[in-house]
């Protein structure tokens, strides 16, 4: 069995079988690394490990993948059996007897080998914040332990992070903090440093937006801790200067500063936050199927004052929507769209608008705006995607309908399939869920059909762009919609 780290995702190979759980939006793009081989260790582990455990692995790996693929339609978040399963069949002290007495894994030298009473009494070191080299080794045990479930957790809460929410480190911790693992002396003592931490830095703090209890902060820190640190930690070149333990406390004390890598920092209570954000944990094509419109009246509140006006927008948006848009543009095209007072938006615009503005809000909230929020993030869309080479998609987002029967261009539409580049980049950023035993349907693709199909059922007129009526829907539409998907997950930000 070997197994491999890359953009796509976390790819499982055994005997002529491969398994690909997708880890994107849950695991950052930097912190996968393609000239690093993060998975050795790991791999060194599994080729000592006989042949009879790797094929019970490899069946929970299976049973995993099958069960996390059947929740692509669910309504709420239930934690599956097959990956709790999967989990139980780790032994974190069988990879840690192998990384000590077989692959011998040298702990850096700047670790101390045991924290005396002597060392207590100077207060140079707080016990609870020190690791030890044993305890590294421990921690080194842990990271490979988790290098074999983060894949599966990762894949589910992407295929569910509509029903996830932001926090979504934090809910895939759910699997971990139900298993033997969160109990693991290595768990316990990462919990510990960061703990102290938090005690050391501000006892008063709160999660942005989701105002976690403060019992809830540490684990909260630990669960980015371990997603996106120590699961992907390459091991094998640590040394005295950067190791194991220094990661895990530098990127935990960043999570309490505004310094770094603070997509997922902790702030004082009283910070004034607009909503929204600029991070990678926003809502993805099969999110756009998936909203929800039960929103409570709070949140609603606090959506629609994030996009009451172009300022807020903007600065709810992420940095490529910034850097393709002008203010002073959106204001103009602003102004055209008054029809819409008097004319019902149509739902396959608030379909597009929920993909194209996905970064700036939640598409769980997509039915849920007042019009003048919709109107700012239409004028929004129209410039941004003019300026990013997809005018024909900026005209039809800026489009109203007229009633009738039948629309000509439907024939010359359908001919335009998509490419065999297309599909094999939209392979790369959306998974493929089943459509019965023999068929699979990438999500992508999915929803290029279904919206391309409903734009086919009426008739257009530009309220926008001087194009006529005829030609505001293209032949190669379902080219251009593939285009929108691949540029926007190419050009996504990094939290």
């Amino acid at each position: 069995m070997k197994v491999n780290l890359s953009i796509t995702g976390i790819t499982f190979k055994y005997g002529d079988k491969e398994l690909l759980f997708m880890v994107k939006t849950v695991i950052n793009k930097p912190n996968i690394h393609q000239i690093l081989d993060q998975m050795a260790l790991l791999n060194h582990y599994l080729a000592w490990k006989d042949d009879e455990y790797k094929s019970i692995l490899w069946d929970k790996l299976e049973k995993a993948h099958e069960a996390i693929e059947n929740t692509i339609l669910s309504e709420e978040i239930v934690l599956l059996r097959e990956i709790l399963d999967l989990i139980d069949v780790i032994d974190i002290m069988d990879i840690y007897n192998y990384i000590k007495d077989v692959y011998k894994l040298v702990p850096p030298s700047s670790l101390i080998d045991e924290f005396t009473d002597q060392i207590e009494r100077e207060g140079r070191l707080y016990r609870v914040q020190t690791f030890i080299k044993n305890e590294y080794l421990e921690l080194a045990a842990l990271a490979v332990a988790l290098k074999i479930i983060i894949g599966p957790i990762s894949y589910f809460i992407y295929l569910n992070s509509a029903l996830v929410g932001k926090n979504l480190e934090y809910a895939g911790f759910k699997f971990i903090r139900r298993s033997k693992l969160f109990n693991s002396p290595p768990m316990v003592k990462t919990l510990g440093l960061i703990k102290k931490l938090l005690e050391q830095n501000n006892t008063q703090v709160s999660v942005i937006e989701k105002k976690l209890s403060s019992s809830e902060l540490p684990i909260y820190i630990l669960s980015i801790v371990i997603f996106q640190r120590l699961a992907t930690a390459t091991i094998i070149d640590d040394n005295k200067d950067k190791n194991l333990v220094t990661i895990v406390h530098s990127y935990a004390s960043s999570k309490l500063n505004n310094t770094g890598d603070i997509g997922r920092v902790i702030r004082p209570k009283n910070t004034n936050i607009g909503g929204g954000g600029d991070d990678d944990t926003t809502s993805s094509v099969v999110e756009a199927y998936k909203a929800s419109s039960d929103i409570t009246p709070g949140k609603l509140v606090e959506i629609n004052w994030s996009v009451e006006s172009i300022e807020n927008i903007l600065s709810n948006s992420s940095n490529y929507v910034r850097d393709n848009t002008d203010q002073d543009e959106i204001m103009s095209v602003y102004k055209k769209l008054k029809v819409f007072d008097e004319i019902s938006i149509s739902e396959e615009t608030i379909k597009l608008l929920a993909v194209v503005m996905k970064d700036t809000v939640n598409a769980a909230a997509r039915k849920n705006l007042n019009l003048n929020s919709i109107k700012h993030l239409m004028a929004t869309a129209y410039v941004f995607l003019k300026t990013i080479g997809l005018p024909e998609l900026a005209t039809i987002i800026t489009s109203r309908t007229i009633i009738t029967v039948g629309v000509s261009i439907k024939v010359n539409i359908n001919r335009a399939r998509l490419k065999t580049e297309d599909k094999e980049k939209l392979a790369i950023h959306f998974p493929s869920r089943k459509i019965n035993n023999t068929q699979n349907i990438n999500i992508g693709e999915e929803w290029i059909n279904t919206l391309s199909t409903d734009y086919l059922e009426h008739k257009w007129v530009s309220v926008v762009d001087k194009v006529p009526s005829s030609k505001i829907l293209p032949s190669n539409l379902k080219p251009i919609l593939a285009k929108l998907l691949i540029t926007l997950e190419e050009n996504r930000d990094e939290k």
